[in-house]
């Protein structure tokens, strides 16, 4: 009797533990299930983050890269803006250089060519303006200087282009350095024949 009782609680007993155990291993189960489940959802959220926080980078660069290339175009419009009359001008001017012989370059005559662009010819250059020196004669910066240029030109009947090229060479871009100096305001190397002399000088 005593035999059996013990067996049979031995039996309960092993019954209890593998139900322990099964019970451990289900709860083990579950919670390495969920525990997945919560890697899985972490990693979808934090690659939806990525892919929502790269979205809104391209975005961003797109509409940064429009704002740019928007402003640099309003600048250009404001830059080649023309009235109707001399948007004629411009047309007359074209239609006249069309008919200059090849070699031939007229230094008289009216020109398609703005003071803009001649600003853009120096500076293409990569010279640095005399602002110092030049704001005395009433061009504090280059695009002063090629606007009175351009104005002078035009009123005398001298293409812009080649008054102001002239200009260039002769001065070695403002920049000077032979036998003229600076402050004579002499743009054009007038009067000046080389060994030393300083050629006209202009107030």
């Amino acid at each position: 009797m005593s035999g059996i009782k013990r067996e049979t609680i031995i039996r309960v007993i092993l019954g209890i533990c593998m139900i322990v155990v099964s019970i451990g291993m289900i709860y083990g189960k579950s919670k390495a299930g969920n525990a997945n489940g919560n890697d899985r959802t972490y990693i979808e959220e934090s690659e939806k983050n990525a892919k929502q926080k790269k979205a809104e980078k391209s975005e961003n660069d797109s509409t940064g890269s429009a704002k740019q290339d928007s402003t640099v175009k309003t600048k250009m419009t404001e830059q080649r803006q023309v009235s109707g009359t001399e948007a004629k001008a411009i047309a007359e001017a074209e239609a006249i250089e069309a008919s200059i012989q090849p070699g031939q370059y007229p230094v008289m005559g009216i020109s398609s060519i703005r003071a803009w662009q001649l600003v853009n010819y120096f500076k293409a250059y990569g010279s640095t303006y005399p602002a110092e020196v030049l704001t005395q004669g009433g061009a504090p910066d280059i695009e002063t200087f090629a606007q009175m240029y351009y104005e002078e030109a035009t009123a005398e009947g001298v293409r812009p282009e080649v008054a102001f090229a002239q200009a260039m060479k002769e001065t070695g871009w403002l920049q000077y350095g032979g036998d003229m100096q600076i402050t004579q305001y002499n743009f054009a190397g007038i009067g000046t024949t080389g060994g030393g002399v300083p050629g006209v000088s202009h107030s």
